[in-house]
C-alpha cells in the first residue's frame, strides 16, 4: 500500500512539474484590435510598413492592399496589385491587372520594390513602379530544386522570403527542400535613401560644433594676442614718432604726431 502511494505521489507530481507552464509574466502591454477584416472583406495574412502606410497581404484574395495610419476600422483600403475580384492566377504585367496564386509572404528592398513569395506559382515576384514582374522560378510550373538563372530556377512549396541590406540580395528559407538560397540584387536597389529628408543634418552640426571651438578658442587666446599685438604697436608706434623731426620743440610723441597731423 505505501509502494502505491509513493508511486501515485510520483506521477502526480510529474505531472503538476511538466504540464504547469513557466510564464514570466512584464506588465505594461496592452492587446487592440484596429482593424476587423470580416467587416472590411480582407484576410490579414502579413503586414510590412510602407512609406508611412502599410501594405497588408491577402492570401484568401491573391491580392495587396495599401492601407493608411493609423489602423482604425474607418482607415481608408485600396487594392495596391492584384484584384479581389479576379481568380488566382499568374500574370504579370499593371498592377490591377497582375495576378497571384494565394501568396504567403513578401519583403522589401532599400527602394521600396516589393518581393512576394507565389508559392503556388513556384515563382518570387517582384513589384516595382513599372508594375509586376517574374524575377525567379515560374517557368517549369512545379516545385523542385534548381539553381541558376532566374527563369530556370525552381522551388519548393513551402518558402519564404528575406531582405538582406548588407548583402544586397534576397534569402529564400526553402523549407521544402531543407535550403537556404540566395538570389542577389541590382545594386541600385538596395542604396540607402533617408524618408525624414535629414542626411544633411551631419554635417550642419559638425560645421556648428567646428564654429563653436573656433569662438571659444578665440575669447580664450584674446587676452594674449591682445597683449602680445599691443606690446608690438606700442613700441614700434614710438620708435616711429621719435624718428619723425622734431622742429616744434614738442616733449612726447603725442604731442609731435598730434602737430604733424595738424589738428591738436
Amino acid at each position: 500500500m505505501g509502494a502505491y502511494c509513493t508511486g501515485l505521489l510520483i506521477i502526480l507530481f510529474s505531472l503538476i512539474t511538466f504540464t504547469e507552464p513557466s510564464l514570466i509574466p512584464e506588465e505594461g502591454y496592452r492587446v487592440e484590435t484596429v482593424l476587423y477584416g470580416n467587416k472590411m472583406d480582407v484576410y490579414p495574412h502579413s503586414i510590412l510598413p510602407f512609406n508611412g502606410d502599410i501594405l497588408l497581404l491577402d492570401s484568401v484574395n491573391s491580392t495587396l492592399f495599401r492601407i493608411g495610419l493609423p489602423l482604425s476600422q474607418d482607415s481608408t483600403i485600396k487594392v495596391f496589385a492584384g484584384s479581389r475580384n479576379t481568380v488566382p492566377g499568374f500574370a504579370d504585367g499593371g498592377f490591377l491587372d497582375a495576378q497571384f496564386n494565394h501568396p504567403k509572404s513578401f519583403t522589401l528592398d532599400s527602394k521600396g520594390n516589393i518581393y512576394v513569395a507565389d508559392r503556388a506559382n513556384h515563382a518570387i515576384r517582384k513589384i516595382s513602379k513599372s508594375g509586376v514582374s517574374t524575377i525567379a522560378g515560374g517557368t517549369a510550373g512545379k516545385t523542385g530544386h534548381a539553381d541558376g538563372p532566374s527563369q530556370e530556377a525552381m522551388f519548393s512549396n513551402d518558402y519564404d522570403l528575406t531582405f538582406i541590406p548588407s548583402i544586397c540580395a534576397l534569402l529564400v528559407s526553402d523549407r521544402g527542400n531543407r535550403m537556404i538560397r540566395q538570389i542577389k540584387l541590382p545594386p541600385g536597389d538596395c542604396v540607402q535613401h533617408s524618408g525624414s529628408g535629414t542626411h544633411w543634418v551631419t554635417p550642419v552640426i559638425a560645421s556648428g560644433v567646428s564654429f563653436l571651438l573656433g569662438l571659444l578658442l578665440m575669447a580664450f587666446l584674446q587676452p594674449y594676442i591682445a597683449a602680445y599685438t599691443g606690446g608690438l604697436w606700442s613700441s614700434s608706434s614710438n620708435a616711429s614718432m621719435e624718428r619723425i623731426p622734431n622742429n616744434h620743440g614738442e616733449t612726447s610723441a603725442d604731442e609731435l604726431l598730434c602737430h604733424v597731423k595738424r589738428n591738436c
